[in-house]
């Protein structure tokens, strides 16, 4: 297979949107002048038979145009559970297409993805580049047949806004404390002020967007922070800076994807973990997971359980259909694509109960009276879809995700995850 890449772009998207609604524009200043000519009095406005930059819903007025010219014109599929996934089979190949408002990803077979391209141009004003180094603001490195993703500029901008404020600390092995948790202020005198609270959650939004595309080892520090972004006060401020100033420290790691093998079945593995009591507010449990494809991590979480758990294995048992529903959906949009996934698809928890949990049916008083839609779990695992295997916690890649942990099992389980070794 001939494979080729396009990075498409629309600069003037949203004036291509068809607007359902009627909407009227006052004259623009500057046209006196050509009101005069024409006899026309001010007191008249203009109509918009299009969207324009500025209009609430231009966006999905220019979404909604784009997406019926590739379905209905162009012969493009639209995936059901992520709809700015399209795909096309012809005679002469594959072209998959990855949309992000005006970006466009586009990979498949090289006569294909040029045919695609010079189809939507009879459409669109459109420009493109066939050597990809950024999108959605990740850099993308190509190197040995391995891509390496990281947010250099969006590092950067952080660096420059908290930079008087890290300047002086020392450097850190772990982004966190090892053992400790955020913990929501008691009283208001110990708040920030308004202009350090805007600062703090500046922060902490930079950082989740430095999570959510490269850095998933940063996972549960994060997500401690974002619990007080409603009021926060200098413990949290100095945490906050602390794990800056690891960023900054650590600012030269990226993710790295290398497929570890070369075969028609892709294979899936995830793991999962939870932290027990872990929200020492709420008294909830943390649920993590990381989830590889062919040995490349695509998919990461570290978030708060929405129920206080009563035991340790009742928790794990809930992070495991957490994974469960993500890697669900990973299979479907692999189906999609036409991609062969071996199955059973393994996942990897440590803790026993939580394994014999899933694999039976029977109840007791200490299990009875869980959520059923924790319960599916099983289904997938009778049917063959899943199979939930013992994992030590040492070896847990989850592990991070959960808790803030000692600079050997940071270092350990940052490395398996950020080299791509889950395979």
């Amino acid at each position: 297979m001939d494979v080729k890449e396009l990075l498409c772009r629309n600069f003037a998207a949203f004036l291509h949107g068809k607007l359902e609604e009627e909407i009227f524009l006052k004259w623009p200043e500057g046209y006196t002048e050509y009101l005069c000519q024409k006899n026309v009095e001010e007191k008249h406005y203009l109509q918009l038979n299009k969207s324009i930059y500025g209009l609430v819903q231009a966006a999905r007025a220019w979404w909604k145009t784009f997406i019926e010219v590739l379905k209905n014109k162009l012969g493009f599929k639209q995936f059901a559970n992520d709809n700015c996934l399209m795909l096309r089979k012809s005679g002469i190949g594959t072209v998959i297409m990855a949309i992000y408002v005006d970006d466009c990803l586009i990979i498949g077979d090289k006569a294909a993805v040029v045919k695609a391209i010079e189809e939507i141009k009879n459409h669109f004003e459109v420009t493109h580049s066939a050597d990809i180094e950024d999108f959605v603001g990740c850099t993308i490195e190509k190197e040995n047949g391995r891509i390496l993703l990281s947010q250099p500029d969006l590092i950067n901008k952080l660096l420059k806004k908290f930079n008087e404020h890290i300047e002086n600390m020392k450097e850190y092995d772990t982004p966190a404390v090892p053992g400790t948790h955020v913990v929501r202020p008691k009283s208001e005198e110990e708040m920030l002020t308004s202009e350090e609270q805007s600062l703090y959650r500046s922060g902490v939004g930079s950082l989740l967007y430095l999570l959510k595309h490269s850095r998933p080892d940063l996972s549960n520090s994060i997500r401690e922070l974002s619990k007080v972004m409603d009021g926060a006060n200098k413990s949290h401020m100095k945490t906050l800076r602390r794990v800056i100033k690891f960023v900054k420290d650590t600012k030269d790691r990226k993710l790295i994807l290398e497929p570890k093998k070369d075969s028609m079945l892709w294979e899936v593995k995830g793991f999962s973990d939870s932290d027990f009591a872990g929200d020492t507010d709420e008294r909830k449990s943390i649920s993590g997971y990381v989830i590889y494809v062919q040995g490349c991590p695509i998919s990461w979480r570290s978030k708060g359980q929405k129920s206080v758990s009563l035991s340790s294995t009742e928790a794990e048992y809930m992070a495991v259909s957490e994974v469960a529903t993500e890697i669900l959906f990973i299979k479907s949009m692999m189906e999609f694509l036409g991609v062969n996934v071996t199955l059973p698809i393994q996942v990897n928890v440590d803790n026993v109960g939580a394994i014999y949990l899933s694999k039976s049916a029977t109840t007791s008083n200490r299990t009875r009276h869980i959520d059923t839609r924790y319960h599916f779990v099983r289904d997938y695992i009778e049917d063959g879809v899943l199979k939930v295997l013992f994992v030590r916690s040492e070896d847990n890649h989850a592990d991070i995700m959960t808790k803030n942990l000692s600079v050997r099992l940071y270092d350990q389980h940052s490395g398996s995850i950020m080299d791509g070794e889950g395979g």
